[in-house]
């Protein structure tokens, strides 16, 4: 198994297999394991100055991925548009994403509230506001059993990247997902080069957002990654660090957070998988913005 150690999302030490220790800090830890076929194991640790601590875990055999998310194997690979100055890469670990954005029912499930204004229970959620999003990914945490990933409200919401619980994906997540991950073909859009096959943008749909899971998914089995909604991303709103980035999460702060992919009422070169807008968190989203789920694997 790859086990880490963490404080506060921190992560601390990482080590396979078998390892001892003759050093660590006194404190409380975060204790993950992951192992192929088996689910992953989340726990604490606690740490004492002078005392020897072995900690004995059971791993249980089985699939963590529930039926609507699928597995991203995490990877190296070119972030950035088509311009030479601002392409990077990225290392990204492993992860779930969501096949499909959330839509109104499961929104309604678990606030028992639909603030959309394109009704449609198989329809993506398309308005609310950021605390509120937060608040839904801890929540259906909370219900199945997971560790919230985030804390605190508003700009001073913090989110621990090592829980297994739910959260927004970041910019970068976001994007290796959009572009297959390590199955990328290199379409423009997700999952192809023709839009009409994968998307609901301007030149197909006017009237508002369709029901998820209705065009062809990209090489990963994610569907409306193009159009549909614009996603909202956990990053801040900013210039790209253009140095070889491992997880990058973005600035630190900002006004604005990143939306990714395009709507039903965007012309194609806005449906890029590589085309950046941003929408504030103060304001509630208009209709043409939703969100998907992540969980760390």
């Amino acid at each position: 198994a790859e086990c880490v150690l963490s404080q506060n999302g921190v992560e601390k030490y990482k080590w396979k297999g078998s390892k001892t220790f003759s050093a660590i800090a006194e404190g409380t830890y975060d204790l993950t394991a992951k192992a192929k076929r088996y689910k992953p194991y989340i726990g604490k640790i606690e740490i004492t100055t002078n005392q020897t601590t072995v900690e004995n875990i059971n791993m249980i055999p089985g699939s963590d991925i529930p039926n609507w998310m699928v597995f991203v194997e995490g990877g190296t690979y070119t972030m950035g548009d088509d311009d030479p100055q601002l392409k990077h890469q990225v290392t990204l670990g492993s992860f779930m994403i969501g096949k499909y954005e959330v839509t109104q029912e499961l929104w309604e499930k678990i606030m028992g509230n639909n603030p959309s204004s394109v009704k449609g229970k198989s329809k993506p959620v398309d308005a609310g506001n950021w605390d509120e999003i937060i608040k839904f990914c801890n929540k259906l945490s909370e219900q199945e059993g997971l560790q919230k990933a985030y804390s605190g409200k508003g700009d001073n919401i913090t989110c621990d990247f090592n829980s297994n619980g739910y959260r927004l994906p970041t910019e970068a997540e976001w994007e290796f997902a959009a572009k297959g991950g390590n199955k990328s073909m290199g379409y423009k859009y997700s999952g192809s080069n023709n839009i009409e096959e994968i998307a609901w943008y301007i030149g197909n749909l006017r009237n508002g957002t369709h029901e998820v899971g209705s065009k062809k998914p990209n090489e990963l089995g994610i569907f409306d990654m193009t159009g549909n909604l614009w996603e909202m991303c956990w990053d801040w709103d900013g210039d790209y660090s253009l140095s070889n980035q491992t997880d990058p999460r973005g600035p630190k702060s900002g006004t604005c957070r990143v939306i990714r992919g395009g709507s039903f009422f965007d012309h194609e070169f806005s449906c890029s998988v590589t085309t950046r807008s941003a929408n504030c968190p103060n304001r509630t989203f208009a209709i043409a913005i939703g969100f998907r789920l992540v969980r760390t694997w």
